[in-house]
C-alpha cells in the first residue's frame, strides 16, 4: 500500500510541476526545460540500434534522434526522411554525409568531397589565349561591337591547358565547346568540330595525339539551333587514368574540312573541360 501510494505521489508531482531534473545534488529543473539533466562524471546515452532497426521504427516522429551504430554517427529525423550529423572519429576528422558520400574536414582542416558530395567545375579557355597557326579563325563582327572567332571548315586553333589542384585525381575529363552562329541555322548534326590532345602527368613523357569529334548539340538545347543561340557541343570523355595535379593537355580544336554545314559563320564562344573536384586545393605545391 506504501509502495503504491509512492508512486501515485511521484507521478502526481511530475504532473503538476511538468518538468523533470535529474541530477545527483537534488537541484530543480531550469524553467525553460521540461527535462534537465546534469552530471560532471556521466553523460546522456540515447537508444543505439543498427541502420536496419532505425529505418524498421514505426512512424518516426520529427525530432526523434537516434545512434546508429553502423555509421558511428546520429541521426535526427525531420519532415523528409533520416538526416544523419556530424561524426567524427576520434581522429580530428570529421565527416558530413553518408559513410560513402560525405564532405570530410580532416584534422589538418583540409575539407574533401567523397563519393557523390564531389562536385564539378569548368577548365575554361579563352579563344583569344589560343596560338597562331596557318589556318586560323578569323575576328568578325558577333553583336554590335562585339567581335568572336569565326570558324571556317579547317580553321583550327592551338592552346594548352593546365589541371587544378582542386582536380580529383585519375578523373576522366570531358570537353565540351561553347559556340554559335551570326546568321545561320544550323540542322543540329551538321557542323562538326575535332580535338586532338594529348596530356601527360608532371614528369611523364607526352604521348602520340589522340583525336575525337562531336557533330551534335546537347540534348536540353532545342530546335532551332540560331541564329547567335548559344549551343554547346560535348566531345567524348578524356580518361584520367595516371593524371594528376599539374597535368597540361596540348591541343588542338579544329572544324572539321568535312562537315556539311554551308556557313562560315560558327563563331566560337568558349572551350571548356568539366572534371571532377573533391578538395578545394593541394595540400602541398605538386601533390595531391
Amino acid at each position: 500500500m506504501k509502495f503504491l501510494f509512492s508512486i501515485v505521489f511521484i507521478v502526481g508531482f511530475f504532473a503538476a510541476n511538468a518538468q523533470v531534473a535529474i541530477n545527483s545534488d537534488g537541484s530543480a529543473a531550469n524553467p525553460s526545460s521540461m527535462l534537465d539533466v546534469s552530471s560532471t562524471t556521466k553523460g546522456l546515452l540515447p537508444p543505439r540500434m543498427s541502420s536496419a532497426q532505425r529505418t524498421a521504427i514505426p512512424t518516426p516522429a520529427n525530432g526523434l534522434i537516434v545512434y546508429d551504430t553502423d555509421s558511428a554517427s546520429y541521426y535526427i529525423r525531420n519532415s523528409t526522411g533520416w538526416c544523419q550529423l556530424v561524426m567524427e572519429n576520434g581522429a580530428g576528422v570529421t565527416q558530413i554525409g553518408t559513410i560513402a558520400d560525405n564532405t570530410t574536414i580532416e584534422a589538418d582542416g583540409t575539407v574533401k568531397f567523397n563519393g557523390n558530395a564531389t562536385v564539378w567545375d569548368d577548365l575554361v579557355v579563352s579563344p583569344s589565349a589560343a596560338g597562331k597557326n596557318t589556318s586560323p579563325p578569323t575576328w568578325a563582327k558577333f553583336q554590335d561591337n562585339i567581335q568572336l572567332l569565326y570558324f571556317a571548315k579547317g580553321d583550327q586553333i592551338y592552346f594548352t591547358a593546365q589541371l587544378p589542384h582542386s582536380y580529383k585525381v585519375g578523373s576522366p575529363l570531358y570537353p565540351h565547346l561553347h559556340w554559335t552562329t551570326n546568321t545561320g541555322i544550323p540542322s543540329g548534326n551538321d557542323v562538326k568540330w575535332g580535338l586532338e590532345y594529348t596530356v601527360i602527368a608532371i614528369g611523364g613523357v607526352y604521348p602520340v595525339t589522340s583525336t575525337i569529334y562531336v557533330n551534335s548539340i546537347i540534348a536540353s538545347i532545342t530546335a532551332p539551333y540560331g541564329p547567335k543561340k548559344h549551343l554547346i557541343s560535348s566531345f567524348g570523355s578524356i580518361s584520367g587514368v595516371n593524371l594528376s595535379i599539374s597535368a597540361i593537355l596540348v591541343c588542338r580544336l579544329f572544324r572539321d574540312p568535312t562537315d556539311t554545314y554551308s556557313g562560315s559563320d560558327v563563331g566560337l564562344l568558349s572551350f571548356d573541360i568539366h572534371y571532377e573536384k573533391d578538395t578545394e586545393g593541394s595540400r602541398v605545391e605538386f601533390v595531391k
